[in-house]
């Protein structure tokens, strides 16, 4: 029996780990290999809800699965007991227990809607959590805005989950009483009421009443798992609409491995890209007409919403043509070579992420750049990993640099890495730093507001409502400028 109990514990916390384990790891795999368009649709909170809240409720019931095999198994062994002492007591029996389903079914059915909406307010209020973190500063900065945010949005949604579950957990309570008092009931039934109306000998009726004990004690015990089901039930249908959502089971696996960097020109041939903006309808950026070669460097300015970046994530591959074609040395980048092609890239978002594992990158040349951009006394490298990210906007920008150096991809783009930065780094930024890239033959994009940089760059191109408005080479205009004034 210890032995038995043991193996039996042990093969479920195995079947349990790994079912979840394979569940997550499937579905972080989705989102590494699905457009990014379709990520930023789905939203960071539901997907941090359904890999964490939706996959423990799904754990949850798969470990009640011993339990509920075991009391099927005691239901069908009773029913074969009850129909050896008398058939047409147990055919009595079974209408008994199929009105208590029903009503049963009716408590259920009210039960689950109560749970399946908690469960829908749970995307809401992840997003009032991802913004009670992210955004506290604010809300510690303006009392109105936070009194609106607390009263108007978290306590309602908290307040809806609250009720929704309540109501869910009474209309089960209610159901699991009216299960449990069928015990009483159903012997009362067999005892009393049956000898009435049909001669039954009093051993068989001793022996229905252990039978029907038997039964509706495992009734009972799969009624009390019905709760924890219907969680894992709406919890999977959540998984199963992300997994619709993010519509990656055709995408292609990215292969391992760094593919070739070799490449001589870059071409966006009348590409368009739309999208739906919140609260503006359709942006349509394009057609774009560029090109671009090794060792040049490229200037973006406009207003903002001029479509800047989102040019920058065509042109990195993270966003995919709505038309027009983007080609690599004259071959079309395609959907299945569209991971390849992205790898020639480093993109320094404004609000990019900053990881602490250096996840691969060259230790030692971490640290040569954090000292160039005078980080050391505030962050260093130690067992591969970066000791803090807690830095202010400026640092975590220049640490952002220095990863993005070390790297040493053939094509970067800088999305307003200047801003937030001391006169002194962004002197060097321009002065110092993109004409090094430039004689080490990187192509360079640089999306910036400051036109006093403008003579350092190739080409700068002035956007406009998502229309390049303006293309100009500023090494050529000072030539032709030069020559003019020369007798």
């Amino acid at each position: 029996m210890l032995l038995s109990y043991f193996l039996s514990r042990v093969l479920l916390v195995r079947l349990l780990q790994r079912s979840v384990h394979d569940l997550r790891l499937r579905l972080c795999q989705q989102i590494l290999v699905t457009p990014l368009p379709q990520i930023e649709a789905v939203g960071t909170s539901r997907l941090f809800t359904v890999l964490t809240e939706d996959i423990t409720a799904i754990s949850g019931t798969l470990a009640l699965l011993p339990s509920i095999c075991i009391n099927v198994v005691i239901i069908v062994g009773s029913l074969i007991y009850l129909v050896y002492l008398s058939p047409a007591l147990l055919a009595f029996l079974i209408v008994l227990l199929l009105l208590a389903i029903i009503s049963y079914t009716t408590l259920d059915t009210r039960a689950a809607h109560a749970l399946r909406m908690a469960r829908e307010e749970w995307d809401r209020l992840s997003e009032d959590f991802d913004g009670l973190i992210s955004g506290n500063r604010e809300l510690k900065l303006h009392r109105p805005r936070r009194q609106v945010f607390v009263v108007g949005h978290l306590t309602p949604h908290l307040a809806t989950v609250r009720d929704t579950s309540i109501r869910g957990g009474t209309l089960y309570a209610l159901a699991l009483s009216w299960g449990q008092s069928l015990t009483v009931l159903l012997i009362g039934m067999v005892l009393f009421v049956v000898p009435h109306f049909h001669a039954v000998e009093s051993h068989i009726l001793s022996g229905y009443a252990l039978g029907v004990i038997q039964l509706t004690g495992a009734i009972g015990a799969l009624l009390e798992a019905i709760p924890a089901w219907r969680r894992a039930q709406i919890s999977l249908d959540k998984v199963e609409q992300l997994r619709i959502d993010l519509d990656a089971d055709d995408l292609p696996t990215p292969p391992a491995g760094e593919p070739s960097r070799g490449w001589s020109r870059l071409e966006l041939v009348g590409v368009t890209y739309t999208f739906v903006r919140e609260g503006d309808g359709a942006f349509t950026l394009g057609p774009i007409d560029l090109g671009f070669r090794p060792g040049e460097i490229v200037f973006i300015t406009g207003g903002n919403g001029s479509g800047k970046t989102t040019l920058a994530k065509l042109i990195a591959g993270l966003y995919a043509p709505t038309s027009g074609e983007i080609r690599l040395d004259g071959v079309l980048v395609r959907e299945d070579s569209r991971d390849d092609y992205r790898q020639l890239f480093t993109l320094a978002f404004t609000d990019g992420h900053l990881f602490r594992p250096l996840l691969g990158l060259d230790e030692e040349g971490v640290r040569e750049h954090l000292r160039r951009f005078e980080l050391h006394p505030w962050v260093h490298v130690a067992d591969g990993a970066f000791s803090t990210t807690a830095l202010s906007q400026g640092q975590r920008k220049r640490l952002m640099l220095a990863t993005a150096l070390v790297e040493d991809r053939p094509f970067y783009i800088f999305d307003e890495w200047t801003a937030n930065q001391d006169p002194p780094f962004r002197e060097r930024f321009y002065s110092e730093l993109l004409p090094q890239l430039k004689a080490r033959g990187k192509a360079v994009v640089v999306i910036t507001h400051d036109d006093r940089y403008d003579h350092l760059a190739d080409t700068v191109i002035r956007m406009d409502s998502g229309k390049i408005r303006e293309e100009e080479k500023p090494h050529q205009s000072g030539m032709e400028m030069k020559s003019c004034l020369s007798p």
